[in-house]
């Protein structure tokens, strides 16, 4: 795939695209682009700037498509940046997949480690905790190393970890004796790590329904279980109990605030007595006073890529109105206090920060409507052809019955004209796929 994203690069529009991100040309909006066609045109682009890449989509379902097709290009597995389920009333039942997905993602995003990425909009607008403290909640075990349990304990805990009596899901812990059980969000399967004394002797992974070992590991990387960690606001457990106190008295002495008066007086109780409040995202900003969000994890040289810009705007509009929808009936109801209500980027402030990045906008269809004025327009004439179904010999026969004699070969991926070609001579070359 390096020659063909080589090849690409030579393409004018696709080198008009690198001189703009390498000398300041950007943003610049390219359009004649199917799906496919966006994720070539973006490898090759950021393969030859020697740059990361990021892909901000419209919906879940295009970030699994391009991410497969990037994988294809690149060699290497997309980290993908989904949104996530807000949890705001205490009790409610949810799935935290996604976010314990977005934690391995943000990981490696806060590590450097991250060429490729495929973002939905909300993924890059929800508000979480910064790099910095996610890099030194991460705990790193080893065979060989040393490690007091009763702290190894105290960490996992304050990395929103619940200890039980078997570990059955992701985010639990149990300890035994000298056996400690623990599930990281990073893992396919819990780990087991055996101590002699404050040593590991060994470890290995284990299937948490039969509660066997699998395979030995000679380490593990344990990230946070949630994105919200009450034990990581200013001042630990009691300094956010001081917060929620203090805001209470100040909402107290205006009228019809008696419901978030309580439950901030309950949650501050809570906190006091060394329990965290359920359903801690409402806190949020409070636990975390420095706006971060997704988009701030990027890495600093990216190029960003707006598949389908007009689609991504959308999904950014709507992604601001649900939130304000829900803001408004946590507020009305008493949940969530009114100086705790930013929990996402606006879509001025998610623009600003993308403005940081040389920025290309990929459509399908020329638009005078895009997210980002663009300094620069330029259109592709691409062509997709049928994928037949992955079937080769269905394409050759296809071809040998229905193609003139003069029939002019066209790159499925970039639409540029080939040689002429006749139909005997497709006949002759029917095991090679005909870009070639």
């Amino acid at each position: 795939m390096e020659q063909f994203l080589r090849q690409l690069q030579t393409i004018p529009e696709a080198a008009e695209l690198i001189r703009r991100v390498e000398e300041g040309g950007c943003p610049a909006a390219v359009s004649g682009l199917q799906p496919v066609q966006r994720a070539c045109v973006g490898a090759a682009v950021a393969a030859a700037c020697g740059r990361p890449a990021v892909f901000l989509c419209g919906d879940e379902r295009e970030v699994q498509v391009l991410s497969a097709d990037l994988e294809t290009l690149t060699g290497r597995r997309p980290v993908t940046l989904l949104g996530r389920e807000w949890q705001f009333r205490p009790g409610a039942v949810g799935s935290r997949d996604w976010e314990r997905s977005r934690l391995a993602a943000l990981y490696a995003l806060a590590q450097g480690d991250a060429p490729v990425v495929v973002a939905t909009a909300d993924g890059l607008m929800a508000r979480t905790l910064p790099p910095e403290t996610l890099r030194s909640l991460a705990i790193t075990l080893e065979v060989g190393g040393q490690a007091e349990l009763g702290a190894l304990a105290e960490q996992l805990l304050s990395a929103g970890y619940t200890r039980c009596e078997q570990v059955e899901g992701v985010g639990q812990f149990a300890l035994r004796g000298g056996i400690l059980d623990v599930f990281s969000p990073l893992m396919d399967q819990p780990v087991r790590c055996e101590f002699f004394d404050d040593e590991i002797d060994s470890m290995g992974a284990f299937d948490p329904g039969t509660q066997r070992r699998t395979r030995n590991v000679s380490s593990a990387r344990i990230l946070p279980a949630a994105e919200v960690l009450p034990h990581c606001a200013p001042g630990g457990l009691p300094g956010l109990a001081d917060q929620l106190t203090a805001l209470a008295e100040k909402l107290a002495k205006k009228q019809k605030t008696e419901a978030i008066v309580q439950t901030l007086r309950e949650d501050a109780e809570r906190l006091r007595s060394g329990a965290a409040p359920g359903a801690a995202d409402r806190y949020l900003a409070a636990i975390y006073p420095t706006v971060t969000a997704g988009v701030h994890y990027l890495p600093p040289d990216a190029v960003v890529f707006l598949s389908e810009s007009g689609r991504v705007d959308e999904r950014v509009k709507n992604t601001v109105l649900q939130q304000k929808q829900d803001v408004e009936a946590l507020l009305s109801a008493g949940v969530l206090a009114g100086e705790y209500a930013h929990l996402t980027l606006t879509a001025e402030e998610l623009y600003a920060a993308l403005e940081d990045f040389p920025v290309i906008l990929e459509d399908s269809l020329p638009t005078s409507r895009h997210p980002l004025r663009p300094r620069g327009l330029l259109t592709m004439n691409a062509k997709q052809l049928s994928s037949y179904g992955g079937s080769l010999e269905t394409a050759v026969t296809d071809w040998s019955t229905t193609a003139p004699p003069a029939a002019r070969c066209w790159c499925s991926a970039v639409g540029r004209p080939g040689r002429r070609i006749s139909t005997g001579c497709w006949r002759r070359r029917a095991s090679r796929p005909p870009w070639i």
